[in-house]
């Protein structure tokens, strides 16, 4: 046997999302306009039961990797985005987390939370841009800069800081 336990997850919570960008697949381009892609289920999310179900499973190794990328939507605007990080910890206290945002959806309070609850030196919570202030919103439409720069100041500034940013 190869492997006796699962040792990497990648959650898909949610297809939540704030921005609009047209390389997503939860969007379509045509006609010179982005549209939702007709056969994407938009705005559902995974119940946090379910999450329960599978990292509660003996199969899952103590210290498994969490990947929360969001490839159809952004993970942290699921709605029980740190109940859930709480109860992978309960179960899995040496997990590591890796999460992905576009920064521009969660307020101080969340991150300051968020910090505080990934473990120090297996975590990392990457801010997915594409450009800067002046280019960022060609490619995430609707994705406003002042709100992800404030974000990235937040976890910046936290004592409890993710391994990287």
């Amino acid at each position: 046997m190869l492997y006796s336990k699962i040792r990497t997850i990648e959650f898909e919570l949610n297809t939540i999302c704030n921005s609009w960008c047209p390389i997503c697949i939860r969007y379509v381009a045509r006609d010179d306009g982005l549209y939702l892609n007709p056969d994407m289920k938009i705005n559902q999310k995974i119940d946090i039961a379910l999450v329960e179900k599978i990292i509660s499973s003996e199969l899952i190794a103590n210290n498994v990797g969490i990947d929360m990328i969001g490839t159809a939507g952004e993970p942290v605007a699921h709605p029980d985005f740190i109940d859930i990080i709480k109860l992978i910890l309960k179960y899995k206290p040496d997990a590591t987390f890796n999460i992905h945002t576009n920064g521009g959806i969660r307020n101080e309070k969340f991150f300051t939370e968020l910090a505080h609850l990934l473990p120090r030196g297996r975590s990392r919570i990457c801010f997915s841009l594409d450009g800067l202030e002046d280019t960022n919103h060609i490619y995430r439409k609707r994705s406003k800069w002042k709100d992800i720069e404030y974000a990235m100041s937040q976890v910046l500034s936290m004592k409890h800081k993710p391994t990287t940013l």
